[in-house]
C-alpha cells in the first residue's frame, strides 16, 4: 500500500525546489547577471530543506522495503534496478542537455552530476554505499546510527577541501547523513507514534525554533568567514535536521487523503524535476526572455513556476505513456 505522508513530502519538496529554480537566476548561480539578497536568502533556507528531504524519503523507503519485504536482499538484482531508475535517465537527459546548451555545459561535466541531475547520480552512489553495509547498519541500535549521523554532519565541511567532484563525491558527503535519516524513520515508526502521544505539542517547538533560526542564518552574513563556514556547513544541516524530523513525526497524526493531483504529481515527480529545470534554462538562455525576468524580478518567477510547473508536469505523463519510459524519466 502506498504511503501517502510519503507522496505528500516528496510533493512539497518538489514544489520547493522548483520555486529555488525560479529564484536561482537572481544572485545564487555563479553567472547570474543580478543579485537580489532576499531571494538568496530565501534560496539558502530552501535548499537546506527540499534536497534533505528527497534523500530523507529515499532512505525510509529503502530501508523499508529492505527489512519488510526481503525485495532488496538480491544485490544484483538491486543494482540492475537502481542502474535502470537512475543511471540510464542521468545518461539520456545528460546527453540530451549537453546538445540543447552546448554553450552552457560540457560533457566532461557528466563525470561529476551535471547541472541538476546531480541528484540521480548522488543517489545512485549513495545507494550503493549503503547496501553494501547493509549488514552493518542493520544491526546497529538507533542510538548507535545516531552517533554514525553526527559523525557524518561533522565530517561534511572537508567536502570544501576537496579539489575535484568525481561521481559527485562532494555531494555525497553531503547527503548521506539524510540517507541514514531516512533509515532511522523506517526503523523507529513504532517509537514515533509513542512520542506523538506522549510529546505532540512539545515537539513544535523545536520545529518553531528550527525554522526560526535558520532562516535567520540563512539571511545573515557574518564579517568572519569561520563563522558563515560553520553557519553554512554545520548549523543549517543541523537545524534541517530538526526542522524535518519534527515535521515528519508531527504530520503522522494527519490522515492524509488520496488525491488525484497529488497521486499524479508524485507519480511524475522525477519527470518534472528533469524538466522542469530544463525549461528554466531555456528561458533564461533567450538573449530577450533574460532581459525581461531580470527586469520583471516579481512576476517572471511567478510565471517561471506556473510555466515550469505546468508544462514540465504535461510532458511528463505524455512521456510515461510510451513503453521505454522508465528508462528516460
Amino acid at each position: 500500500m502506498r504511503n501517502l505522508q510519503v507522496s505528500y513530502f516528496r510533493v512539497g519538496a518538489m514544489m520547493i525546489v522548483i520555486i529555488y529554480h525560479c529564484l536561482c537566476y537572481y544572485g545564487v548561480w555563479a553567472d547570474s547577471p543580478i543579485t537580489n539578497p532576499i531571494y538568496v536568502g530565501l534560496c539558502k533556507f530552501m535548499n537546506s530543506i527540499d534536497m534533505p528531504v528527497f534523500f530523507i524519503i529515499s532512505g525510509f523507503l529503502y530501508a523499508d522495503k529492505l527489512l519488510n519485504t526481503g525485495k532488496y536482499n538480491n544485490s544484483k538484482d538491486f543494482l540492475k534496478k537502481k542502474v535502470k531508475r537512475l543511471l540510464i535517465p542521468y545518461l539520456f537527459w545528460g546527453i540530451a542537455i549537453n546538445i540543447l546548451f552546448i554553450n552552457r555545459y560540457h560533457f566532461i561535466s557528466m563525470l561529476d552530476g551535471l547541472s541538476h541531475l546531480w541528484f540521480l547520480l548522488t543517489l545512485l552512489v549513495i545507494f550503493i554505499i549503503v547496501h553494501l553495509m547493509r549488514k552493518k547498519w542493520i544491526v546497529m541500535k538507533i542510538s548507535s546510527l545516531c552517533i554514525l549521523i553526527f559523525i557524518l554532519l561533522l565530517i561534511t565541511p572537508l567536502r570544501i577541501l576537496i579539489p575535484f567532484d568525481f561521481l559527485s563525491i562532494k555531494q555525497i558527503l553531503q547527503y548521506l547523513p539524510y540517507f541514514f535519516i531516512g533509515i532511522i524513520f523506517s526503523r523507529s515508526k513504532a517509537s514515533m507514534q509513542t512520542l506523538l502521544v506522549k510529546k505532540n505539542k512539545l515537539l513544535m517547538l523545536p520545529l518553531l525554533c528550527g525554522v526560526s533560526l535558520s532562516i535567520f542564518l540563512c539571511f545573515y552574513t557574518s564579517n568572519i568567514h569561520f563563522i558563515n563556514t560553520i553557519s553554512k556547513y554545520i548549523i543549517i544541516p543541523f537545524l534541517s535536521i530538526i526542522i524535518i524530523s519534527s515535521s515528519w513525526i508531527l504530520c503522522q497524526r494527519i490522515n492524509f487523503k488520496e488525491v488525484g493531483i497529488i497521486r499524479s504529481l508524485d507519480k511524475n515527480s522525477m519527470g518534472i524535476y528533469i524538466i522542469h529545470h530544463i525549461l528554466i534554462i531555456a528561458a533564461i538562455s533567450n538573449t530577450q526572455l533574460s532581459v525581461i525576468i531580470g527586469t520583471h524580478y516579481i512576476v517572471s518567477p511567478i510565471l517561471l513556476f506556473l510555466i515550469g510547473t505546468l508544462a514540465s508536469w504535461k510532458i511528463s505523463s505524455l512521456m510515461k505513456k510510451y513503453k521505454f519510459s522508465s528508462y528516460y524519466i
